[in-house]
């Protein structure tokens, strides 16, 4: 993961970037660290925090105080702050990656990505995201089956906003998003009336 560049306090969109597997201690810190601030208005401008995910293999499953307290802040952050938490998925994600991408609010990927919902992969986050979304009963046979689901079929379940063509680089989501940053305000206030309408998974975990 990387802070956001260039220029964070006068960007629209600040971009923390997941190139690898895992969530050493340093990140997990690294990562809690630039949510505080933008809560505490570091970024004023920033309208979108987006967490790319371009792995070459899906994560190992993630469990601990510290990745869930990451993921709860991520769950919270448009309650929070006038941040929407946009999760962009290039390749195969699974586990810890794709935990912290259902808590974001909106989900974009690449149309050749995939997500793997086995249980080795998985944990009660992602079970609690995943049934949140879609019910308890099909969160536990989708988990169950290890089903893995492209792009596209992402997209008819409504877990996917949009899939793009971003093999040569995110130019298309930056595209995406200053679509969308013309509807910002109000789907802000949705995300966020969705937000307080919904326990958060990750309080009880912590």
């Amino acid at each position: 993961m990387a802070n956001a560049s260039p220029s964070p306090e006068e960007a629209e969109v600040l971009v923390l970037s997941k190139p690898h597997r895992g969530y050493p201690a340093r990140e997990l810190t690294r990562f809690a660290e630039t949510l505080e601030a933008a809560v505490d208005g570091r970024f004023p401008k920033a309208r979108y925090l987006v967490l790319d995910f371009h792995t070459a293999a899906p994560d190992i499953g993630c469990a601990g105080p510290a990745f869930n307290q990451l993921a709860g802040q991520i769950e919270t952050l448009v309650s929070r702050s006038p941040l929407i938490a946009v999760a962009c998925v290039r390749g195969r994600i699974g586990g810890g990656d794709l935990e912290l991408a259902l808590a974001c609010n909106m989900l974009v990927a690449d149309v050749g990505a995939e997500f793997n919902f086995s249980v080795e992969q998985g944990s009660l986050g992602l079970y609690g995201s995943l049934a949140t979304k879609l019910g308890y009963v099909y969160a536990e046979r989708i988990m169950e089956q290890g089903v893995t689901l492209t792009a596209e079929q992402m997209k008819d379940k409504l877990l996917v906003r949009e899939t793009l063509e971003l093999s040569g680089g995110l130019d298309p989501l930056w595209r995406f998003l200053e679509r969308t940053s013309r509807r910002h305000n109000a789907s802000w206030a949705i995300f966020r009336a969705q937000r307080m309408a919904t326990p958060s998974i990750y309080a009880s975990l912590q």
